[in-house]
């Protein structure tokens, strides 16, 4: 690595890949044609992850909980010339937008995958926002167009009014008709692909040394941490030693998307990576250095400028005792939560949807997100900080379920992001102080003062305007100033309870508290109702 130590760790502390790829590429550089990167985006069951099903001739749908794409998958395939193609598969849901954002970045084609029978939708013009800010090129493909409903001219005047121009309205934007699940239309989306990479020469350095860019990063019980990559430039091979922000250690294994070992990993390839300490974060670069000793001093330098690093921005208690004093001074009312999930990739995500739902009056505080299963240090921390422990992708053991339950500690399993999102969302609201509305049912004018010694005066009114009830709530008014508020105690007309006195009647009521009661004064009647 023609590199000096203290400029890797700065590349590295700041996470700046531009100047990593500069820095990186070897002084007798040679740029060769590469495999194109496509990533297919869109909005939720549009369709990405049956349409890579179809490319592949595989059942990745069969694998997706409740029909959702939940972790970055990119597969290479070959097109009908024999041209390889890489596609990464994002998320379609809200919460990934991170995940998806960082699809794009390692990306050479945005495939936007919009449903015939939908139209654009939030993650549709995100994704065309992420493409766009990438400043990658953009193909849309227009699927099920067999389905009920299907209106592509609609699909097509919706995208033109957000700035993506068809190709057949006089813009540059290629639009493609499919269906995924039937295979529709999909090889000239592929051979529209191939058309673009043509044009675009996307091109990679093979000769440098290699590296590449972190889809996923998850925790094997066997294999330890597994790192899903695609190479940017140069080789990625087995027994190369490696740093990847604060992980660092030497390749073990390189597992192809077809499951099986590979040697040595080529530009635009994607791979699982085994031999790191630890598990990266979702973007972190990883790439070849000479000896393991330069590379823990970098990653130990790197974990350490992180750790100050979100100890400045977030400043987040980092013991017991300080989230205690913290919880215990705060006002707002305050919903803790400590996450836990099966990939670092999707906690990421989860941890930053989450973060948002915070509003003026509940303070969402989480306390710790990470991967893999509860730990004691878990149900310690989340007994101290009144926490509920939510588990995603992951099933608690049945020692750990007794524990939690004999702590008194709430523990919440999910499979499916926007049902764990609208549990916390639902639990937000229930904790809100309602606010009501004020409802004018009527106005009454005060004529004569009836006193009796065991209930007190009595109001012999006239009802102008509404009516009245006897449960209905009466600010008393005189001279235009309130002397009165409270409720109706009693309600008589013609010497008889009533629950009701309409416009035009006269009637009698008494008054929870309050006897001084004037003629002519102004009874204005109410209700309070929700919000």
């Amino acid at each position: 690595l023609n590199v000096e130590y203290k400029v890797v760790k700065e590349i590295l502390n700041h996470n700046l890949v531009d100047e990593t790829v500069k820095k990186h590429k070897s002084k007798n550089s040679k740029f060769t044609k590469k495999t194109p990167i496509v990533t297919i985006m869109g909005h939720v069951d549009h369709g990405k992850t049956t349409l890579l099903d179809y490319i592949r001739k595989s059942k990745l749908t069969d694998l997706e909980i409740g029909g959702i794409t939940q972790t970055i998958g990119a597969y290479q395939t070959i097109d009908r010339k024999g041209n390889k193609i890489t596609f990464i598969d994002t998320p379609g849901h809200e919460a990934f937008t991170a995940m998806r954002s960082q699809g794009a970045k390692v990306t050479d084609i945005a495939v936007i995958i919009v449903a015939a029978d939908d139209s654009i939708m939030p993650q549709t013009k995100e994704s065309i926002d992420h493409a766009k800010a990438a400043g990658i090129p953009i193909i849309v493909a227009i699927n099920k167009i067999d389905a009920p409903g299907s209106n592509p001219s609609k699909v097509m005047n919706d995208l033109s009014a957000y700035g993506v121009i068809s190709e057949e309205f006089g813009g540059d934007v290629p639009f493609v008709q499919i269906s995924a699940l039937k295979g529709t239309g999909v090889d000239t989306l592929l051979e529209t692909i191939s058309l673009i990479s043509e044009i675009s020469e996307f091109k990679a350095d093979f000769s440098c040394k290699g590296y590449g860019t972190v889809l996923e990063a998850k925790l094997d019980k066997f294999l330890g941490p597994v790192v899903n990559i695609i190479v940017d430039n140069g080789y990625i091979s087995q027994r190369d030693v490696v740093v990847c922000g604060s992980s660092f250690g030497k390749v073990r294994k390189l597992i192809g998307d077809n499951g099986k070992n590979v040697e040595e990993a080529e530009p635009a390839t994607p791979v699982q990576l085994v031999g790191l300490d630890s598990l990266p974060k979702v973007g972190d670069v990883v790439f070849v250095v000479d000896d393991e000793r330069f590379a823990k001093q970098i990653a130990t330098d790197v974990k350490e400028f992180r750790k100050k690093e979100s100890s400045i921005k977030t400043q987040k208690p980092l013991t017991l005792k300080s989230i205690s004093e913290r919880l215990a001074n705060e006002e707002k009312k305050k919903l803790n939560i400590i996450l836990k999930g099966d990939t670092q990739g999707r906690v990421e995500a989860i941890a930053s949807k989450i973060n948002s739902i915070s509003n003026d009056e509940i303070n969402v505080n989480l306390i710790r997100f990470d991967t893999g299963n509860i730990t004691n240090g878990d149900i310690t921390l989340a007994k101290a900080s009144d926490s509920i422990i939510y588990m995603f992708g992951l099933k608690p053991t049945s020692a750990i379920i007794k524990q939690v339950e004999s702590e008194g500690i709430n523990l919440r399993t999910h499979d499916i992001i926007y049902k764990l999102i609208e549990e916390i969302e639902g639990i937000v609201t229930g904790m809100l102080e309602p606010v009501f509305k004020e409802v004018i049912l009527g106005e009454a004018e005060i004529k004569k003062i009836f006193t009796f010694s065991k209930i007190g005066n009595i109001a012999g009114s006239y009802m102008r305007e509404g009516k009245i009830s006897n449960d209905s709530l009466v600010r008393i008014l005189r001279d235009g100033k309130i002397v009165y508020e409270g409720n109706v105690s009693s309600l008589r007309q013609e010497k008889k309870d009533v629950k009701e006195v309409t416009k035009g009647k006269e009637f009698g009521f008494t008054m929870k508290d309050f006897n001084d009661i004037k003629e002519g004064d102004i009874a204005q009647l109410y209700k309070l109702e929700k919000e």
